[in-house]
């Protein structure tokens, strides 16, 4: 929402965000998301076996030696311990929080497609991987929404970005592997924009405040980090290869943009992390060809369509490297079910192009087919997440 000057109106966007038909979308999305939660991961949260690190690592873990210097603040708010019902409603309090905000970036409207999205994004392996980690768990949900609220503050104010650093800043002081869902989630909500023809200046101007908050953010990050590493006279640890953490050389760029696609594919195939038998495999291919169906069906002909094309091309030829920008990084990066978190955007952005094309033509022949449309794989959908949520993905 713009006001005469052409820039955005804070409090008409603030009224959009809390009040109004959004509110009670972010009641389906806390309730859905806390409740399948809690269904899923609550013999683990009262009764479940300590990891051998949860054994190990009482006190303080982490901290400025794994790159983590805003970790040893954040674990002083709950416990630096592991009481495993505290830290696991808190987890499950954070990720609902996470859960909204996403219906908000994600403009999800239809009530059975916020359902489905909170059940892909609880169930999903990451997060049933940090339940395992309960110890931790709390504090690597805070730093995931804190990356959500990155792009929430870039997206709605046109100097949100500024703040919207320092945000994504913090979340990496608390767990670096957000860094990859920040980066997929950007390239996701201008993927959307592009398909529904959104003014070609506007989409220019979002791609250059995503760009701006992650390069200070990420400016911001190593800021922080060499002022604590000096502050406490430690080292970077070689663990999962971040003492080798960076920016890549140009000459360096080619052969890690390589080896970023041949990672993005196997792990595409291979990795089964959104699929692992031969009905999830279906499910996900379903909600594939539906989200392509409603991406031809909502994609918006105008005088600038070339121009839309081409730089739809450059978003998704830049995807694989979203999805393994630790590898660019940090080259000898070990990467595993917990530092995957991102992949759940896949579907659930899938979930937003139907949800969007059932909403935008709901009153022609073609929004009716694509409400149908959604409302039919809805059960498919969530077939994949409760089958994706019980994967035989290890946590580590």
């Amino acid at each position: 929402m713009e006001n005469k000057t052409g820039k955005p109106d804070l409090e008409e966007t603030e009224r959009n965000f809390f009040c109004g038909s959004f509110a009670a979308e972010y009641r389906t999305a806390f309730l859905a998301t806390f409740l399948i939660g809690l269904a899923t991961h609550l013999k683990q949260i009262v009764g479940g076996f300590p990891s051998g690190d949860s054994l190990n690592d009482t006190g303080y873990v982490g901290g400025t030696a794994l790159g983590r210097w805003f970790q040893p603040a954040v674990q002083r708010i709950v416990s630096v311990y592991d009481p495993p019902v505290v830290l696991g409603l808190w987890s499950l309090f954070f990720l609902s929080v996470t859960s909204c905000l996403l219906v908000y970036l994600l403009e999800l409207k239809k009530k059975s497609c916020i359902v489905l999205g909170a059940g892909l994004l609880v169930t999903f392996p990451a997060v049933t991987a940090q339940f395992a980690y309960l110890f931790v768990a709390d504090t690597y949900q805070l730093a995931l929404l804190l990356a959500v609220v990155s792009l929430c503050l870039t997206k709605h104010y046109r100097n949100g970005w500024l703040a919207g650093a320092f945000t994504l800043a913090f979340s990496l002081g608390i767990y670096q592997a957000y860094l990859a869902f920040a980066a997929v989630l950007c390239l996701l909500l201008l993927l959307l924009d592009l398909i529904e023809g959104r003014a070609w200046r506007e989409w220019l101007g979002k791609t250059a405040r995503f760009l701006a908050m992650g390069a200070l953010g990420l400016a911001l990050y190593y800021g922080f980090l060499r002022i604590a590493m000096a502050v406490e006279r430690v080292e970077l640890s070689s663990y999962q290869g971040i003492s080798g953490m960076g920016i890549p050389t140009i000459g360096s760029l080619p052969r890690l943009s390589l080896e970023v696609y041949r990672e993005f594919a196997a792990f595409a195939v291979k990795g089964e992390l959104l699929f692992h038998s031969r009905f999830t495999l279906l499910s996900v291919a379903v909600l594939a060809a539906a989200a392509v169906w409603a991406a031809v069906l909502g994609w918006k002909k105008g005088k600038d369509r070339f121009v839309r094309l081409a730089s739809l091309a450059v978003v998704l030829l830049g995807l694989p490297l979203g999805t393994d920008i630790l590898m660019l990084a940090s080259p000898k990066v070990w990467q595993h079910t917990l530092t995957r978190m991102h992949w759940v955007l896949f579907p659930l952005a899938a979930l937003a192009l139907l949800s969007r094309q059932a909403g935008r033509q709901a009153g022609r022949q073609a929004g009716r087919q694509a409400g149908r449309q959604a409302g039919s794989f809805s059960w498919l959908c969530l077939a994949a997440a409760g089958g994706t949520g019980g994967s035989r993905f290890p946590g580590l």
